[in-house]
């Protein structure tokens, strides 16, 4: 977890190393030069103590020290200006960075977050440097002097006393500060081995240590090298460079670079300031990014435009300096004030500067700048030689005068506790308050110590004591002090004590709340008492390293937090970062995405855009597929911004990308800026020709839902001249590919080929993702390839897309050949189709078509869809898209077959079958016949009968053959007549009656390619009224055998509504009028118009022709028929007809027509009525059932003798009316049809009606028990028996029919003869084809009750039956088969009256050799008049 890489201890320890001064002569330096270093740098790398030293505290007890490391600065240097301190921070934090990162599992997710943070530690030791040595602690004063001379010099001796003169000069409160009067001097005399005289430099170092002290004197002997030696040291790495040149990394390009390039360049430098101020006396410098303007975007967070370069180039710079905070200056009043603009001395490197801003060793960011190499004169013996320095000063020296200083300054302590050396402070002890940032008598900060005050003495006593490594005499110290600056209300040195008692807890290891409570409130003493962030800042840094040494993560993380303010954008951008990473630890992941966020934000303020990058893209592994869209929305855009920064466009693209995404929830103006950024940035991408040129990039919008797509192959036809083409499949359809049209396909295969096929496969009319793609499709030269496509637009603002065309691949014999790159050669194997513009709708899917048109023969497959996207033109902007910012792309289509049945999901199995939709065969030669139709009514008249022209037109590259049509009713369409002998020879052949062969003009049935044949077809509207549907399958062959296509098919769909027209019964029955001539029928019609009042549409009906067909019997009218019949609607019309036996060549049809002649319309002889007769007993097409099954269904067997019993009462005849309508609109004649209506007549005195009423015989318990499938026209066995036996019995009473022949009228004088006898002729007719027997009875009914009562018949309702027939009461006779036969009956009447002769006459009959006699059911009235004659 980003781990720092030293210790908290080590950090601590390093913090508050002790300050040594050096000054050295220029002789001396001069010897140092020669290596490319000044002596402080050269002695940088060996500060470190290797070795343990000992020193004895107060108490006598021996205190270990462990590497201690030295901080050696030259006497003059200063803190650099804030400006330059800026510049340095901002420079130690660009110039780091960590590649390495490390996993981290915190429940599901994984954090990828850096190994290490070494910007965090190089800003933190940068700003630790840069600090301006405070009054109220003396870690930073320097605690000894180095005094080095040259044995060049001419008087060494004398160059140290006058050197060390100057170091008396010092102004108290000015640079530089010292720990106390008596500051240790170490003495150094520098040798240069190979120039210098030996014997001169041991008589000087003798010299001096005869007066100064041995323990105090060094000879450094050095430069043993001769110039130009090779050593065996030269490829050891040198030990000086990281101490010196903080350069940074020149990544190719300079802009690439997020560090500011010069110091008036600063884009977010944090503030350091080196002097304490009142806040009366602030300067402040603020500024913000500033770019040259190209494209205005809207920031996501913010509502401010940003403008945007197109080449984004580094921020030129205004007269402020770019990107700087407001700071808060604070000087202090010991701060030197005099002459800051002069030359200074960078602080910590003994480098001099002149007017430059900056050392260039320290600055050295330029590509021309090359490194130095540094130690070349040194000989491993000289770097020993160093390191013993080091080692004899820290041992002999240095320790021994700081146990000296700690005996001596707690011996003072001791003397004075509890005298003050402040009046002032004494009497404010009783009357002030001693809480910090409360308002006491006098302002804060307002207590001045002498330097010999006892306060301070006890500071500087724990200062000694923590610097080397006595932390529990520190702890007792400071906590003394603390008490004594708390009661004097001295804050700033209140809270110096309170942070080093917390620190020296904590290097004791007895770390406690109250120690942590120490440190929270000198950080807060020093921000808000003293108003001193920098020192607030460097406490909460060590109070952190605490914190998280302890596994208090969130103190840590609290602590760090509150250090963010405006001020300082850097500052604030690493505290936040540290703050985050601290909740790593308690595994708070949302905690740290939030942080991380704000701390790239605060990155990005502060310029450092490579930080602000990372941090938002280490916090977007935490918010990326949580639904936290907006979240998300802010970190693609600021991820986008930062790497277009960086110049890493790619990476920008992905980000912006991701911004226009279906989940959106950004308003329409926001996802307008994001499509704009992303259009430009893809733009740059392209100018700078970072992306692949040749391939075309993959857009994000819009959506293409692949399954989605279907393909249709062929020409789609236009209507032309008012013709309609066949409907075919239109992309509109859901379903097209159901059973019915699979089921007439192979009825036509079938009778085409004249046997079902092997295997069948239907043909796929449309591919889609309900359709059948398993086998790849074969497309036909120069004909077009139909694509539906339906894009959606998930965003709320319109997409204008330019040049939208098909990809495609094509694979050949030659190779493969695809549009799908940027290739210049002139792509003529396929044609495809450009729309040159659509606008898709905000939030909305629209469909595209687009075509392919194969120009060779091979393999073409779909790749994808390629379009130019652009900007959406705004409704107040003139409507013109800027071509310049359209980026062109491709989406790709990526289709999944079906899913596999009884597939087990395992690893590395394929569970989804092919879909070849997109993939086809191209075939060289193939008919393709378009199909038109003239005119038809929506709406028809039941029975209605129209005729349409059908077009056939053979648009493809090969000649057809054999057209067949099916249909789904079969019985409503006719060819005309004069087609009926072709379709009578084909069905000879073949048997299936649904299928209509179409012939075709030329003698061997072809149509070429071009050629157009034109054919009469008659339609007729079903009896039902309703809405019906008729589909229509055509199916013609290819010439060509050798063709993959041997057959097409072309399909179409009638809708049409059918409204009443008339309704119509009829009853046929035997005439009773029969003597010599053959026996007549009676034909009773009733017809009625069917139109209701209140029906918007209705029609007049006038009766044109009553047609008759049957094998035996003709029509005729007995009587003069009214002409021009006109039924209005709900108007009911009768008719009687008579019908006669036939003679031997008469025609089938009879007719009478109820029109005068002249009024006979041609259109009414021209329609084939025939055929739609002879066509009415087709069945309509079930899918389910198999076709011969029904037909065989339909005959049932029967016996001879049944036949000839049916025969009796069969009639087996049409009735057939033809009419004509005019339809009324409004009370308005729109149009004007013919129509016909048959009705089938079976039987004698049976009433037939049309439309047929269907009667539900309502039977619980009687049905078929159905179990599984469906209820399929399974014949019910018993139902069937039941009505064969019922109408044999039917039959069998309706054998004969008899009529009497007497005189109608008599008068008789019953005066003289009491009885009056009639003689009575009884013609008997047999209507069997074999002899009959027959037994006349003329006693009377069977039952007594109906026999005549004695009561007079003078006022009865009907015919008497009192009277009697003589001679015989039983009369036998023989008939013969279809002849009659004749009785003589006399019957005797008692009396005057009206009398019905056949009231007593029952026949029965029976034929011969058979059964017993059955009675018959004829019933006939025959009356007699007797008149009385009185005379």
């Amino acid at each position: 977890m980003a781990q720092c890489k030293l210790t908290p201890r080590e950090f601590i320890s390093n913090a508050f190393s002790p300050q040594i001064a050096a000054i050295c002569s220029t002789a001396a330096d001069a010897v140092c030069q020669k290596n490319n270093l000044s002596f402080v740098e050269l002695l940088q790398p060996f500060c470190k103590l290797n070795t343990e030293g000992h020193f004895k505290d107060p108490q006598g007890n021996t205190i270990s020290v462990r590497n201690l490391r030295l901080f050696i600065q030259d006497v003059n240097a200063q803190p650099p200006e804030p400006s330059i301190a800026r510049k340095m921070l901002n420079e130690a934090v660009s110039s780091a960075m960590c590649e390495h990162t490390t996993t981290i599992q915190i429940g599901t997710t994984e954090l990828d977050i850096p190994v290490s943070v070494p910007w965090f530690e190089a800003w933190r030791e940068m700003f630790l440097s840069v600090q301006f040595p405070s009054d109220h602690e003396f870690t930073k004063h320097f605690l000894a002097c180095m005094i080095i001379v040259s044995t060049v010099e001419d008087n060494p001796l004398e160059k140290i006393q006058n050197m060390g003169a100057q170091l008396h000069q010092n102004i108290p409160g000015k640079l530089p500060k010292w720990f106390n009067n008596n500051t240790l001097r170490y003495y150094i005399l520098v040798h240069d081995t190979l120039q210098d005289d030996r014997n001169k430099a041991e008589k000087v170092f003798t010299d001096m240590k005869n007066i100064y002290g041995a323990n105090n004197c060094f000879l450094l002997q050095m430069n043993s090298r001769p110039p130009g030696q090779v050593d065996d040291n030269i490829h050891l790495p040198d030990p000086w460079s990281q101490f010196l040149v903080k350069h940074s990394e020149v990544l190719g390009g300079s802009e690439q670079n997020s560090s500011p390039r010069t110091p008036v360049d600063t884009s977010g430098v944090s503030s350091m300031p080196n002097e304490v101020t009142t806040d009366t006396e602030k300067t402040s410098q603020a500024g913000t990014p500033i770019a040259p303007q190209n494209s205005v975007l809207v920031s996501p967070d913010l509502n401010d435009a940003i403008s945007f370069s197109s080449e984004i180039s580094e921020s030129t710079s205004t007269h402020l300096e770019v990107g700087q905070e407001a700071v808060s200056v604070t000087i202090h009043p010991l701060s030197p004030t005099a002459d800051r603009s002069r030359s200074s001395v960078l602080h910590g490197k003994g480098q001099i500067i002149t007017d430059t801003p900056i050392n260039i060793n320290v600055w050295a960011d330029s590509p021309s700048h090359v490194a130095t190499q540094h130690g070349a004169r040194l000989s491993t013996q000289d770097l020993e030689r160093v390191r013993a320095l080091i080692t004899e000063f820290c041992l002999k020296c240095l320790l021994p005068y700081v146990e000296k200083q700690i005996g001596l300054l707690n011996d003072v302590i001791s003397n004075k506790k509890g005298v003050s050396r402040s009046l002032f402070s004494a009497t404010r002890r009783w009357f002030g308050t001693n809480k910090p940032g409360i308002p006491g008598p006098t302002p804060s900060n307002a207590v001045i110590y002498t330097t010999e005050s006892p306060e301070l003495q006890l500071r500087r006593l724990g200062d000694l004591c923590f610097m080397f490594g006595h932390y529990s005499l520190a702890y007792q110290t400071y906590h003394s002090a603390k008490r004594d600056f708390a009661a004097d209300q001295a804050w700033l040195y209140y809270a110096g004590a309170l942070e080093m008692a917390a620190l020296s807890a904590f290097m004791q290891g007895e770390t406690n709340r109250k120690t942590i409570e120490y440190m929270d409130d000198a950080i807060l003493t020093y921000s808000t008492s003293c108003k001193m962030p920098q020192f607030a800042t460097r406490a909460t840094l060590l109070s952190a390293e605490c914190l998280k040494g302890k596994s208090l993560y969130g103190e840590a993380a609290k602590q760090l937090i509150r250090m963010t303010s405006e001020d300082s954008d850097l500052r604030s951008a690493l505290l936040l970062e540290q703050a985050a990473y601290c909740f790593i630890g308690p595994k708070m992941m949302r905690k740290y995405a939030f942080h991380a966020v704000l701390a790239g934000h605060r990155f990005s303020k502060a310029g450092q855009r490579k930080h602000s990058l990372r941090c938002y893209q280490q916090a977007y592994q935490v918010y990326s597929g949580r639904g936290w869209s907006l979240a998300e929305d802010h970190i693609h855009f600021t991820i986008g911004r930062q790497a277009a920064s960086l110049k890493q466009v790619s990476e920008a693209v992905k980000a912006f990308e991701k911004l226009l995404n279906v989940s959106s929830k950004q308003p329409a103006s926001q996802q307008a800026a994001f499509l704009r950024e992303f259009l430009h940035i893809h733009n740059l991408l392209l100018q700078e020709g970072l992306s692949n040129s040749q391939e075309l990039p993959i857009l994000p919008l819009p959506l293409i839902d692949s399954n989605d797509i279907k393909v249709f192959y062929g020409p789609i036809a236009k209507s032309h001249e008012n013709n309609i083409p066949a409907s075919h499949v239109s992309f509109d359809t859901e379903e097209c590919d159901d059973v019915r049209w699979a089921r007439m396909e192979e009825m036509l295969i079938t009778e085409a080929q004249g046997s079902p096929p092997m295997i069948f496969r239907p043909t796929v009319a449309l591919y889609s993702k309900t359709s059948n793609n398993s086998v790849k499709p074969n497309a036909v030269l120069n004909e077009p390839v139909h694509f539906f496509i339906e894009l959606y637009n998930p965003l709320h603002i319109p997409l204008p897309l330019s040049n939208v065309t098909l990809l495609w691949s094509f694979t050949s014999a030659n190779g493969q050949v695809t549009n799908e790159t940027r290739s210049p050669e002139n792509l003529t194997l396929v044609d495809a189709q450009v729309i040159e513009k659509i606008i898709l709708q905000p939030t909305s899917k629209q469909n595209v078509t687009l075509c392919l048109i194969p120009k060779e023969v091979g393999e073409l497959k779909t790749l994808g869809l390629s379009y130019d996207l652009s900007n959406p033109t705004h409704v107040v902007d003139p409507p013109v898209v800027n071509p310049t910012i359209a980026i062109t792309g491709k989406r790709l289509f990526e289709i999944r077959g079906p899913r596999l049945k009884n597939i087990k999901e395992k690893p590395g199995t394929n569970i989804y079958g092919v879909d070849y939709r997109l993939e086809m065969n191209i075939v060289e030669k193939a008919p393709f016949m378009q199909i038109f139709f003239s005119k038809l009514s929506a709406e028809m008249l039941c029975g209605e009968i129209h005729k349409i022209d059908i077009t056939l037109k053979n648009v493809g590259n090969s000649p057809l053959s054999n057209i067949y049509l099916a249909s789904t009713d079969a019985k409503l369409l006719s060819l005309g007549d004069e087609y009926v002998d072709t379709q009578e020879k084909h069905m000879t052949k073949r048997n299936n009656r649904l299928i209509l062969k179409i012939p075709l003009p030329s003698t061997n049935d072809i149509l070429n390619v071009g050629e157009t044949h034109i054919i009469p077809f008659w339609i007729r509207a079903p009896h039902e009224k309703g809405i019906h549907c008729l589909d229509l399958l055509f199916y013609y062959e290819n010439t060509d055998l050798r063709s993959a296509i041997k057959h097409r098919l072309c399909r179409h769909t009638w809708h049409f509504t059918v409204l009443d027209s008339i309704q119509i019964s009829a009853i046929a029955s035997r005439s009773v009028l029969f003597k010599d001539v053959s026996p007549t029928l009676n034909l009773i019609i009733c017809i009625k118009n069917a139109n209701q009042i209140h029906d918007l549409i209705t029609s007049e009906i006038l009766l044109s022709k009553v047609l008759f067909e049957s094998d035996t019997w003709s029509i005729f009218s007995s009587s003069v028929l009214s002409t021009n019949v006109k039924i209005q609607f709900q108007e009911m019309f009768h008719l009687m007809l008579k019908l006669r036996k036939k003679g031997k060549n008469e025609s089938k049809f009879s007719d009478v027509s109820l029109t005068q002649e002249n009024e006979c319309i041609d259109s009414d002889a021209n329609y084939p009525y025939i055929n739609f007769i002879q066509r009415k007993d087709i069945p309509s097409l079930d899918i389910n059932e198999n076709i011969a099954e029904v037909q065989q269904s339909q005959r049932l067997p029967q016996s001879d003798e049944q036949r000839s019993l049916s025969a009796t009462m069969a009639l087996n005849s049409t009735l057939i009316l033809k009419w004509r309508a005019r339809i009324i609109e409004n009370g308005i004649i729109t149009r004007q049809a013919i129509g016909q209506h048959h009705l089938d007549i079976q039987y004698l005195s049976k009433t037939y009606k049309h439309p047929k009423e269907i009667h539900v015989e309502s039977n619980e318990y009687a049905g078929r028990l159905k179990i599984f499938g469906p209820d399929r026209n399974v014949l019910d066995s018993l139902a069937v028996t039941n009505k064969e036996q019922a109408s044999e019995t039917e039959f069998l009473k309706n054998m004969i029919s008899f009529s009497l022949s007497h005189d109608r009228e008599i008068t008789h004088n019953f005066n003289e003869n009491r009885l009056c006898f009639i003689p009575v002729i009884m013609y008997i007719q047999n209507h069997l084809e074999s002899q009959i027997d027959i037994k006349i009875n003329t006693i009377g009914t069977s039952s007594e009750s109906h026999l005549p009562n004695i009561k007079s018949q003078l006022y009865s309702p009907q015919a008497s039956a009192y009277y009697r027939y003589a001679c015989h009461s039983a009369i036998c006779s023989h008939v013969e088969p279809l002849t009659s036969s004749t009785v003589n009956l006399q019957a005797v009447l008692p009396a005057p009256g009206t009398y019905d002769l056949a009231a007593r006459v029952e026949v029965s009959a029976r034929v011969v050799n058979t059964r017993e006699f059955i009675l018959q059911k004829w019933k006939m009235e025959s009356i007699c008049i007797i008149n009385g004659d009185s005379k």
